[in-house]
């Protein structure tokens, strides 16, 4: 996809809100397709961290490192994440926050 189809960014915001984890999780995955363009989510995928589904909160964590620095209001959450029950969340988090560094201006990125 790409910067492209950041005009779909508003819909998949609204999909966000789908009761059906797989449509959720696939509008997740599409934001994360769009990238950085797409960082009026950030703020939903935040609260999806904390989504009781586990491919939710994955899903979250993943889309998010695909934002870089435009994922720096979900550092809080995604720090809360590194112990999360599930192992592969957790380490989805600890990616997405190495590429947030890695994105920030000035950041030391041999850390």
């Amino acid at each position: 996809m790409g910067p492209s189809a950041s005009k779909a960014v508003p819909a998949l915001v609204g999909a966000l809100s789908d009761p059906y984890t797989n449509a959720h999780v696939a509008a997740i995955r599409a934001l994360a397709r769009i990238g950085p363009d797409a960082h009026p989510a950030v703020e939903h995928l935040t609260v999806d961290l904390r989504a009781h589904d586990e491919s939710i909160r994955l899903a979250a964590a993943e889309a998010l490192g695909a934002f870089g620095a435009g994922a720096t209001p979900a550092v809080r959450e995604l720090t809360a994440a590194l112990r999360d029950k599930d192992p592969r969340v957790r380490q989805a988090a600890a990616g997405a926050l190495q590429k947030i560094r890695a994105d920030v201006p000035g950041s030391d990125r041999r850390r």
